[in-house]
């Protein structure tokens, strides 16, 4: 079994997705399938949203799931209105392990609990946060999640807008220093990515796109 096909028996509700993960969708092909599209969303499309999932990808598996542009757009945005306290930050937001496949919460509360994490029920889990199932770092401690959100793209430098407000900059640490190496098959589902983007990165040599990879998305095994 592939990296990929583990991948999907982690997330089997990304599975009816699989060309869209593979191959993640232009901005005008998404447009295309639903004219009202928001323009961020066209404009950012290839932007990463979680793991292998693409923010155009994202956003068009919930419009085909009948949920509309403005909710779609929001969520894959990750761009809520503004909520400027601890205290304010989830409201309304049911708890991550309602949202997601009982599987993988028991899966990550197994790779937490093997890290000396105790995931309580008044803590959450940010997988968009998530370098790797079960990491760490995405879990919100009670009472500091906007915080503790703010502190953690600080320190790998990216930006955020909405509910968690901070510029881009370099990174205090490489965010991929304590990340699992990442498996030959999903180097080159990367590469065929970054090729589906940019048609320049196909004249690259094979050592050059590996290494392009890696720069962009960790380390290899």
């Amino acid at each position: 079994m592939t990296q990929l096909d583990q991948w999907f028996t982690d997330y089997p509700e990304w599975r009816p997705y699989a060309d869209l993960i593979v191959v993640p969708p232009t901005g005008d092909e998404i447009r295309k399938e639903f004219p009202d599209t928001s323009e961020e969303v066209v404009r950012r499309a290839f932007d990463t949203f979680w793991s292998l999932v693409s923010l155009g990808t994202a956003y068009l598996k919930m419009r085909r799931e009948g949920i509309s542009d403005r909710f779609a757009a929001m969520l894959a945005l990750q761009a809520p209105p503004r909520l400027k306290s601890n205290v304010t930050f989830l409201a309304g937001r049911k708890p991550w392990y309602e949202l997601a496949d009982p599987r993988y919460v028991e899966k990550v509360r197994k790779k937490l609990a093997e890290k000396g994490v105790s995931l309580t029920p008044q803590m959450e889990y940010c997988p968009e946060l998530a370098r790797y199932t079960g990491d760490p770092e995405a879990v919100l401690p009670h009472g500091q999640e906007r915080d503790h959100i703010k502190k953690i793209c600080e320190q790998r430098g990216w930006a955020c807008a909405g509910a968690v407000e901070c510029k881009h900059r370099e990174p205090d640490r490489d965010p991929f220093e304590t990340a699992p190496k990442m498996a030959d098959d999903l180097i080159q589902n990367k590469a065929r990515l970054l090729a589906h983007k940019d048609p320049g990165f196909r004249k690259k040599s094979r050592k050059e796109q590996r290494e392009a990879v890696l720069a962009k998305f960790g380390p290899s095994s």
